[in-house]
């Protein structure tokens, strides 16, 4: 059984974030982007491609969620006007 710092773990945990990104579960992806990167820099070292891969998917992920979030639409109401 491969363990927490196995690459190929780590990979997969990537692939697991691609897929949450793709079926518009944002904060899933980037809760997992976020565990994946502390560990990859914890088990690979921050200069492996896999944490370089991680840390740019997951910087890209967070500025499209915040853009997005930045069109939507105020959740307060107007005031009605009678």
């Amino acid at each position: 059984m491969r363990g927490v710092e196995d690459h190929s773990t780590l990979a997969s945990r990537n692939s697991l974030a691609y897929a949450d990104e793709r079926a518009d579960r944002t904060t899933e992806a980037l809760s997992l982007l976020e565990k994946n990167r502390t560990d990859c820099e914890l088990f690979l070292g921050a200069e492996d491609p896999l944490t370089s891969a991680t840390s740019s998917r997951l910087e890209s992920l967070s500025r499209r969620a915040e853009r997005r979030a930045e069109r939507q639409p105020s959740a307060k109401k107007a005031p009605r006007r009678r």
